[in-house]
């Protein structure tokens, strides 16, 4: 069974109108925090954890736990540094409600100008941090954007955009894949050399039973698709013992572009995920994203295409998945005209026969706009967070309930 937050009801939406979008929590009120990137994870008690690129005691990032209720309490202000600065991706938790992350900058030397390279860190529910790990940007990588998931041990496994070796990506490396125990020991499982393999891998990873990792880059693979010199991006697969596969190269067209999002997989061994670009070319040039199906044997099909109006466009963080095979997840523009008319953002679903469903359309500036991170399903609500927007213009805790 692959490792999966599923949860218990289905969720239901008209698609003639929009579902009810709740303002849980507006930041910019202070030291609160400021553009909540990387999703919100949840403990058995319905507290919600999440963290923020900027504000915070030194405008440097915080994480935040935050109620069902609105009550915000920041847990730690980054200080730039050793401590590290702009945390992102998404949280791991363990049983003792200790929460694990990364952050993109500081830690130490090199890297700039990030003030170092990124690091690993854990923060208890009291508050009190620990850095885990600082990356060097050597052969251990540097950079670690995607977040954190962990296995039944508790080691934590990870991805850095750059570092490793030189590869074909220049003296910054090509990204690797990493594991850190719950000893504080890192290993560098795999190192991308920017060919067939991908490189600058930036969304988490998703683990199964059997230990092999599952990610996506969202540049190389092949050079003679539609993204001629860089690659549209990969889908892969690494086992334990360090085997290496590419599971699906995207070519650009309608099998889409550009997956900068992480997969998440059923039972059945499928796997579901987005890509930022391709799909419908005719509306978008390049094409608004897609929402892709690959096979256990590495077949890709095209669950949905994104057409840039009133369902969606680049779609950019990762998916849900409930009982019954629904899709949901978040597309930065599209919905609507406002934003530059581009569109602020919407939150859809997508049933397992391919038809969309906008549960919800960012219009307002109000209600939050351009939401980039994967939203949390739990108990027939969907959470999430957007980038701006809100009262104080620096993004917001959402709910939305069909």
């Amino acid at each position: 069974m692959f490792a999966l937050l599923i949860a218990a009801s289905a969720l239901s939406g008209n698609p003639n109108s929009a579902s009810a979008e709740q303002v849980v929590h507006s930041f910019g009120h202070g030291y609160d925090g400021e553009v909540p990137g990387g999703g919100l994870v949840q403990s058995a008690q319905g507290t919600m954890y999440g963290t923020t690129e900027r504000g915070g005691l030194y405008n440097l990032g915080t994480v935040f736990q935050i109620q069902p209720d609105g009550h915000e309490r920041v847990l730690h202000s980054f200080k730039g540094g050793r401590d590290g600065l702009d945390p992102g991706g998404f949280l791991a938790m363990d049983s003792s409600g200790n929460v694990y992350g990364t952050t993109f900058g500081g830690g130490g030397d090199g890297c700039s100008p990030y003030q170092g390279c990124g690091t690993i860190f854990k923060i208890s529910p009291t508050g009190k941090k620990t850095v885990l790990y600082r990356f060097m940007g050597e052969s251990d990588g540097g950079y670690p954007e995607g977040g954190l998931v962990a296995d039944a041990q508790g080691d934590l496994f990870g991805v850095t955009a750059v570092g490793g070796n030189v590869g074909n990506c220049g003296k910054y490396g090509c990204g690797t894949i990493f594991e850190l125990t719950a000893s504080g020991a890192l290993t560098t499982r795999y190192v991308f050399n920017g060919g067939s393999d991908g490189y600058g891998p930036s969304a988490g990873v998703t683990l199964d039973s059997a230990g092999n990792i599952y990610g996506t880059t969202p540049f190389g693979g092949s050079t003679t698709g539609n993204c001629i010199g860089n690659g549209c991006g990969v889908m892969y697969k690494l086992t334990p013992e360090g085997t290496f596969t590419t599971l699906y190269t995207f070519q650009g067209g309608t099998d889409g572009s550009m997956p900068e999002a992480g997969v998440i997989a059923d039972g059945a061994g499928n796997f579901y995920g987005t890509t930022a670009g391709g799909g419908d070319t005719k509306s978008c040039g390049g094409g608004c994203g897609t929402v892709f199906t690959v096979t256990s044997a590495g077949t890709e099909s095209v669950t949905y295409a994104f057409h840039r109006g009133l369902d969606g466009d680049y779609p950019m963080a990762s998916l849900a998945m409930d009982n019954f095979g629904n899709l949901y997840g978040t597309t930065y523009f599209g919905g609507g005209t406002g934003c530059r008319k581009d569109g602020c953002g919407t939150v859809f679903k997508v049933a397992p026969d391919g038809k969309e469903t906008v549960l919800f359309a960012f219009d307002e500036k109000a209600q939050g706009q351009n939401p980039a991170a994967p939203l949390l399903l739990n108990g027939g609500v969907l959470y999430g967070t957007t980038l701006w927007g809100g009262g104080h213009k620096a993004g917001v805790v959402f709910s939305v309930t069909p």
